[in-house]
């Protein structure tokens, strides 16, 4: 069965490392969608797009939104783009096989009993929110503690709940999760 795919570029070397991607699966129909200040024009099943960078990808999901999308990511930020995925939305690695590809558009294209799954919201007291936002600021966890009026080993346990919340284990992660999330 052919699937109808949009393929959103902003330029010629986007175009054309989108092609080079797609065109191994030959039960893709491909429409080229270029990107015009954020508009593009398509009615097809699922898009997809390249992204370079995090921001990048967030702005690509938000202006998608009426769609399914595949990103396709760096390399090197392959683990990075995985923060995005949900019902709607999933990257590979711009080098990943035809397989992985294929597995992708699968899954984002399965209907699951025609309900869309929809992300589960992670709980956050108002106190891990507000560490999460001192953390986001760039406060260390000592200046944390005496804005807050509290201890660094309070600090510090409300750092391993976020940790233990998000499902990450750096700090990095934890920024980079609390922003895809837009917390």
């Amino acid at each position: 069965m052919k699937h109808s795919i949009g393929l959103l570029y902003h330029n010629t070397l986007e175009r054309e490392l989108l092609l080079s991607r797609t065109n191994r699966l030959p039960e893709l129909e491909c429409s080229l969608c270029p990107i015009d200040d954020d508009r593009f024009a398509s009615t097809d099943d699922l898009l997809i797009c390249l992204c370079r960078d995090l921001p990048n990808a967030l702005r690509m999901k938000d202006i998608t939104k009426e769609h399914r999308l595949l990103i396709f990511a760096p390399p090197n930020l392959a683990q990075v783009f995985t923060y995005l995925h949900d019902w709607r939305c999933a990257s590979v690695s711009l080098n990943a096989n035809p397989a992985k590809i294929r597995a992708a558009i699968a899954n984002l294209l399965q209907a699951v009993d025609g309900v869309m799954e929809v992300q589960e919201p992670v709980h956050l007291t108002r106190r891990e929110r507000q560490v999460l936002s001192l953390i986001l600021s760039g406060q260390a966890t000592a200046e944390i503690a005496k804005t807050l009026g509290i201890a660094n080993a309070t600090v510090t346990t409300y750092k391993k709940s976020l940790y233990s919340k998000s499902g990450t284990n750096s700090l990095s992660r934890l920024l980079i999760w609390a922003m895809v999330r837009r917390m």
